[in-house]
């Protein structure tokens, strides 16, 4: 709660030369340094805040301390009624290892960790009824994928003992037949892991498979400010050669146009899910600078002819960095329908290539169970007789379901009347209405 939010952490030698720097653990957090010295010596810690700020409220502890330190742990998940060893990965801690035995499923904090062992999240894995495996090394590439049987969760780590450093990549492979739909997911930011998963779904030589085909139809750039992947207002150029409910490409980034610009100096609204700008076809939404180029497009059908229209015709794999329902933070997600009986890869990677024995993962491969779920804001209002106030449904929908969404309001008190029915329209989130209580409405 301190308002100092980008301290750096600094160690010195007695002469005050610099021997490490660290702006956080992970992006965003507080500053961590492990540091081995390879002499006798007296050092320096140098606290500062990088935006040169300060002030009473800027509040921080140091600590200083030789104490075993806990910074990730492996698997994430685990079955229920079974014993499973957890690694706990950091310093000192020279191999330890927890057992757990859940015996339901849910959220489980490791136990038996030693009172003097410190940590920044507390220990937790997740006990589940799923066939729980684990990775096995080497499955660095499609010739020596793991083979698994779906559906089925595996604990995996891109890490490479001895090579601290090096990009890690784990290949999975599985059967499927034509038609079948699988969704396949990551958790790892969701535990707590440093991990930024990428996930791909490939032919058994390594190649892509498709998922479809977009037409381009029209072209267009953004023509005002750079946006980052969250923002819903873009401004377009062409503007008024694109309508409602159209796709827009931007380099491998699919939007779906919301709302039409509201004059020369409006920008168009796209569709956004959970806040956020919605990506779709499982595409990943990501930052646009000013300029970049864009295209309206028209997904094709298997098998049909683009448009001789000199404008390209764009192939979506099988690919996904950050789930573009942007419900995953950083963890991806895919719908998968298998285009042909056959044997296919899954393959994760870090975004970024960083690995270690912290970059754990849960990959989940599963039937989808298209879902809703309706949540009422403005429940417990106090409305005066003769007077009104508005409330709002908001839609969950899950595993990619689409319809429109019919909410009605029965069984009201005499005198009270409500919006009824409510339509949460096919792929929108909200709808809102209004409660009237009559002069004469029972209290």
């Amino acid at each position: 709660g301190s308002k100092a939010e980008t301290i750096q952490l600094e160690l010195l030698d007695a002469s005050g030369k610099q021997l490490v720097i660290n702006h956080g653990l992970d992006s965003g957090s507080d500053p961590l340094i492990a540091f081995l010295p390879k002499q006798d010596g007296e050092f320096i810690a140098r606290v500062s805040e990088t935006t040169l700020e300060g002030s009473a409220d800027h509040a921080y502890r140091l600590t200083i301390t030789t104490q075993a330190y806990i910074t990730g742990w492996w698997p994430l998940s685990v079955p229920v009624n079974k014993d499973t060893m957890v690694e706990l990965v950091g310093h000192e801690l020279h191999g330890a290892k927890v057992k757990v035995h859940p015996t339901k499923a849910g959220k489980l904090t490791l136990p038996e960790i030693a009172a003097a062992t410190r940590f920044r999240e507390v220990p937790a894995v997740l006990a589940t009824e799923m066939n729980e495996q684990l990775e096995h090394e080497p499955n660095d590439e499609p010739a020596q994928a793991q083979p698994i049987t779906v559906p089925t969760s595996i604990n995996g780590r891109l890490f490479v003992p001895g090579k601290a450093q090096a990009s890690d990549s784990d290949v999975y492979a599985f059967d499927a037949k034509a038609g079948d739909e699988w969704m396949i997911e990551t958790m790892a930011a969701q535990s707590m892991a440093p991990t930024d998963t990428r996930l791909e779904v490939l032919n058994a030589d390594g190649s892509p498979v498709e998922r479809l085909r977009v037409q381009a139809i029209r072209s267009s750039w953004n023509n005002f400010r750079s946006v980052d992947a969250d923002n819903q207002d873009i401004r377009l150029e062409n503007y008024t050669e694109t309508g409602l409910n159209e796709f827009v490409y931007f380099n491998g980034d699919i939007m779906k146009t919301f709302r039409l610009p509201r004059g020369p100096d409006g920008g168009f609204f796209f569709y956004t899910s959970n806040g956020k700008r919605r990506a779709y076809f499982d595409t990943t939404a990501t930052a646009h600078p000013l300029e970049e180029p864009c295209y309206v497009v028209e997904p094709l059908k298997a098998g049909e002819a683009p448009l001789p229209n000199g404008l390209p015709v764009i192939s979506i794999p099988f690919a996904n960095d950050d789930d573009g329902l942007r419900k995953l933070g950083r963890d991806s997600r895919l719908h998968f329908t298998a285009p042909a009986s056959a044997k296919y890869l899954i393959r994760v990677t870090d975004s970024r290539g960083w690995s270690g024995e912290r970059f754990a993962y849960r990959l989940v491969v599963r039937k989808p169970v298209p879902d809703f779920a309706v949540k009422l804001s403005g429940e417990n209002m106090s409305i005066g007789a003769g007077s009104a106030m508005g409330f709002s449904l908001r839609a969950d929908r899950m595993d990619d379901f689409e319809e429109p969404i019919t909410v009605t309001i029965e069984g009201l008190p005499q005198g009270w009347i409500a919006s009824s029915p409510i339509v949460i329209e096919r792929g929108h989130t909200l709808a809102s209405g209004s409660l009237y209580a009559e002069p004469n409405a029972t209290a």
